[in-house]
């Protein structure tokens, strides 16, 4: 059956394709996809993605929504054709411009940070592990980016040491799935834990205490920066 959609396109950034070509199954690939394209045109938020794909797709959240967010911001309806509430017109071209200039520059930072992270880095017997640790690595970045910090320390560490803590927290410290999800999206806005763990050593060593403060009050406070129900659904 046909969706309705006033949409005619987007913008399918390099960093998707990247992170597409990270996933190693079919299924992954295909949710991942399906989320995107259901996003970008209905604006439909993803459920049941499971695992790897949703947290794929959380590495990529920020800039599907800015495309969303950019097309209602041009023409003061939603993606069914419905004007927004309090429209007033469409936006000044100079606003879009600067929006647009502001997503160029983050396109920049994600294309580098992926092209640094590589799987050669990682031994074998991680590498079931090296998805989780890739998004905690660009969960990190953007919360230093945000806090107004540097990332020279952050991008001076060989990868593979961000793998063997996640491994280790997975298989050695009973730490469960759903648990680390839940870190993940309370990391996402938490003033006081996002300039504070910038590595995943440092987050198995303040995981109890952390993991702790979310499930009083993760889901609660709002948002900010990458917006991640990585946890609502992990990325279900």
């Amino acid at each position: 059956m046909k969706k309705l959609t006033k949409r005619k396109g987007f913008n399918f950034l390099r960093s998707y394709f990247d992170v597409l070509n990270e996933l190693k199954e079919d299924s992954d690939k295909l949710k991942f996809l399906m989320a995107i394209i259901n996003k970008q045109f209905l604006d439909e938020n993803p459920e049941g993605l499971g695992f790897i794909a949703n947290l794929c797709y959380e590495s990529q959240r920020h800039h599907i929504e800015q495309s969303v967010k950019g097309y209602k911001t041009k023409t003061n309806c939603d993606l069914l054709g419905n004007p927004l509430r309090g429209a007033t017109g469409g936006a000044t071209e100079g606003a879009l411009l600067q929006e647009k200039e502001k997503e160029k520059e983050k396109e920049k930072v994600q294309e580098q940070l992926m092209s640094e992270i590589k799987i050669s880095d990682v031994p074998i017997s991680d590498v079931e592990f090296y998805e989780i640790a890739k998004a905690f690595h660009q969960l990190f970045e953007q919360n230093i980016i945000s806090s107004g910090g540097t990332l020279k320390n952050i991008r001076a560490a060989k990868f593979g040491k961000w793998v063997s803590p996640i491994r280790l927290m997975l298989t050695k410290d009973g730490i469960k799935k759903e648990d680390l999800q839940l870190v993940f999206k309370f990391l996402q806005h938490d003033e006081f834990w996002k300039p504070n763990v910038q590595s995943t050593a440092k987050l198995r060593t303040k995981f109890n205490t952390i993991i702790g403060q979310a499930k009083r009050n993760g889901n609660t406070k709002k948002k900010s920066g990458v917006s991640p129900d990585f946890i609502a659904n992990l990325y279900n």
